[in-house]
């Protein structure tokens, strides 16, 4: 069903205090599907995913931000391509079997 998807949704409560990565980025990366997000104030998950241009966020409450987002997702299927591309870099680059063995062997060597 999600490969159907043209965007995916991350929603987080605007009064979480901890970083918090939904288990289904993981499946919105995978399928190369653009992120639009409203999440909660000091999340680093904002950073990573407009540094990465993987998606467009905002804070949770900023809804005319969120709109905004939300329309230009709907009328611009380049944005949603290339955002979509560049989340599944994010997955491979970051988050990959072979990132995570490699940073974790990093640690063993002289």
């Amino acid at each position: 069903m999600l490969s159907e998807f043209d965007v995916g949704l991350i929603s987080l409560d605007r009064r979480l205090r901890s970083q918090n990565f939904p288990g289904k980025m993981m499946s919105y990366m995978f399928h190369a599907k653009p992120m639009l997000a409203s999440i909660n104030p000091h999340n680093d998950l904002k950073e990573m995913l407009e540094n990465k241009k993987a998606g467009l966020v905002c804070i949770n409450g900023e809804d005319e931000i969120f709109a905004s987002y939300a329309r230009r997702l709907v009328t611009d299927e380049n944005l949603r391509r290339q955002l979509g591309l560049n989340a599944r870099a994010l997955l491979e680059d970051t988050f990959s079997v072979s990132k995570a063995a490699s940073q974790i062997l990093s640690h063993f060597s002289n």
